[in-house]
């Protein structure tokens, strides 16, 4: 909602959340087996798939959390 309107000072004051950054690990730790390890697709495969799932629970946090602001709670 805040990007449709362009509101960036509630994406400058938003903080950090746990979903967040756990995927933010999990695609790093992708980047490091896809350049390190190639041929390892069960590694490869499970680090996909946890970030997809962390990715999509970081966005309902992120959601929830900025929806909680709007309407007063946090």
């Amino acid at each position: 909602m805040s990007a449709l309107r362009r509101d960036r000072e509630a994406f400058r004051h938003m903080d950090s959340r746990l979903f967040g950054k756990l995927t933010t690990a999990a695609i790093f730790a992708l980047l490091v087996v896809l350049l390190g390890w190639p041929d390892s697709t069960g590694a490869r495969d499970a680090l996909f798939w946890a970030s997809v799932v962390l990715s999509a629970a970081a966005g309902v946090d992120y959601f929830r959390a900025r929806h909680g602001r709007i309407i007063g709670r946090s």
